[in-house]
């Protein structure tokens, strides 16, 4: 009895199967978009696969971008919610906005800080020095993860004694706004007013 062999057709259709399943499985695994490799596959990709979410064949899933969180309209949000993280909306955040008051650490300047939500860019508020009595507006130069890099402009100064500008380092713990910077050479301490 002779032996059969498969026909070399039968065995280039198995090796092209094959090869599909690997570059298949290679693309799922290891996502392309964009001409940019991604970081990986998220948990949320295999659900939606596990799911019946799976992209039709010879389709690229795109992969989802992270939701950041969006800021509560004015007068909308409680007392007690959390303001958003400036690092991750790149804008000053509405729960920093409002009056506040307090005063240098070296020799108890009394401070005003208007602040108002705003981008990198934008004025975002306004400055006050009673004793001096100097005022001036502040612009949001960069935010820096928690921190604001604020640059003051003093626009009026009536004696002369109020330095013409600066850099101030706003940085928010709990209810209190700690202002400083080794280019504004002082450090103060202010709560909402």
């Amino acid at each position: 009895m002779a032996e059969s062999r498969p026909s070399w057709p039968v065995l280039a259709s198995l090796g092209v199967t094959a090869l599909g399943i690997i570059v298949g499985l290679l693309a799922w695994l290891f996502p392309v978009a964009d001409g940019v490799k991604s970081e990986g596959r998220r948990s949320s990709d295999a659900a939606e696969a596990g799911a019946g979410g799976a992209a039709p064949s010879g389709a690229t899933a795109q992969p989802t971008e992270p939701k950041v969180p969006t800021a509560t309209p004015e007068g909308s949000a409680s007392p007690s919610a959390a303001p958003v993280s400036p690092a991750l909306s790149g804008r000053t955040p509405e729960g920093w906005a409002g009056t506040w008051r307090g005063s240098t650490s070296d020799n108890e300047e009394l401070i005003i800080v208007n602040l108002r939500a705003g981008k990198e860019g934008q004025a975002v508020g306004t400055i006050e020095w009673p004793v001096a009595p100097c005022k001036g507006e502040l612009t949001l130069l960069a935010v820096i993860g928690e921190k604001l890099v604020i640059h003051e402009v003093i626009t009026e100064d009536p004696k002369a004694t109020c330095r013409a500008e600066a850099k101030i380092d706003f940085t928010l713990k709990g209810a209190t706004l700690f202002l400083g910077g080794s280019e504004w050479g002082k450090e103060a301490t202010l709560r909402r007013a």
